[in-house]
């Protein structure tokens, strides 16, 4: 896999509430847990924030970053998502001849759709799109191969992971380097009323990325988790 240049990194974080009338719930441990299909906004914001805090540090620690692009949209309509991306790969294409391509890290917290498509403000956003945008550009040319760093947290999020892995500009033109998905074998994934937020992803194991598009290739159906 080619080696990352944690210096050029960029965020699009999107945060949108659910909008099903109908979803999961129960009582866990740590209290009451709802479905991501009627998550708050207020919640979603809250998990972007995290991850997005997370990237920034831990094994970036020591780099100093050449870029500081963020942006953070709410109840985010699909135009307000690709004008986000499409100014995060300019300013990863400004600085392409100095780096390996740099890192493009976008993170979602929402409903999700049981064909892997996110739920936006105006309808569903598709992993094929999500795809094309973020390997727009200058990705793959020179033999710079832009890095991934995706969180989709919301239900069915093995499956919109599992059709971007398998989108032909995968390894032509980036590469997924990271990529963390919220949802259990049921396809839920939950948020917790209690702390405000969804589960810390952190503590949950993770899906084995070859395994998830292998099951999305042989018709769908809950990818495996590794431990």
């Amino acid at each position: 896999m080619p080696s990352p240049d944690y210096r050029y990194q960029t965020y699009v974080l999107v945060a949108c509430s659910g909008g099903s009338a109908e979803a999961a719930e129960g009582e866990g441990p740590r209290g009451k847990f709802v479905s991501k299909a009627q998550t708050r906004l207020a919640f979603a914001v809250a998990d972007v924030h995290a991850w997005g805090n997370h990237f920034g540090d831990g094994e970036e620690a020591g780099f100093k970053n050449e870029i500081d692009f963020h942006v953070l949209l709410q109840e985010a309509t699909h135009p307000e998502v690709a004008d986000a991306i499409a100014e995060a790969v300019d300013h990863l294409d400004f600085h392409s001849d100095d780096s390996k391509g740099g890192s493009l890290n976008f993170v979602f917290s929402g409903h999700g759709y049981p064909d892997g498509d996110l739920a936006l403000e105006d309808g569903p956003l598709s992993a094929d799109q999500l795809m094309e945008w973020c390997t727009a550009g200058r990705a793959g040319q020179n033999g710079n191969t832009r890095h991934l760093r995706l969180v989709i947290d919301s239900c069915y999020a093995g499956l919109s992971l599992a059709r971007m892995m398998i989108h032909p500009t995968h390894w032509t033109k980036a590469v997924i380097r990271d990529a963390l998905a919220a949802c259990l074998p049921s396809q839920e994934a939950f948020e917790l009323r209690s702390v405000g937020h969804s589960p810390d992803l952190h503590e949950a194991p993770p899906i084995r990325k070859r395994d998830a598009a292998l099951r999305f290739i042989d018709g769908g159906g809950a990818p495996p988790l590794d431990g």
